[in-house]
């Protein structure tokens, strides 16, 4: 961006004048103080140890699925008792569902 036309000619501190009339100056720097930073500093740890915590829902929800798959594989054998076992434990396990999403 060229302010200045192309025939003039000044010294570099004239230069630098009309430079420094053509652009704002910066904002005055922001002081933080323990204060303003406060809400901030409660809300991080919250933040930062939920990161990476596991949904027990997703979990219990994933050895459902398991249990109800290898129970699917055990009734095609012909195991009818195995299968009543394993239907029995995914049943338990979708209670143990039930009860977290209500609370």
């Amino acid at each position: 961006m060229n302010i200045l036309p192309k025939s003039f000619s000044a010294s570099p501190s004239q230069y630098w004048d009309i430079l420094r009339q053509s652009y704002p100056p910066p904002s005055p720097t922001l002081n933080f103080t323990s204060s303003t930073l406060l809400p901030i500093q409660n809300k991080i740890p919250a933040f930062m140890f939920g990161l990476f915590k596991k949904d027990p829902i997703k979990q219990l929800e994933k050895e459902y699925r398991k249990l109800m798959e290898e129970a699917m594989r055990i009734q095609r054998s012909g195991d009818l008792r195995a299968y009543a076992v394993k239907i029995e434990a995914a049943e338990e396990i979708q209670k143990k569902i039930e009860e977290l999403r209500g609370s």
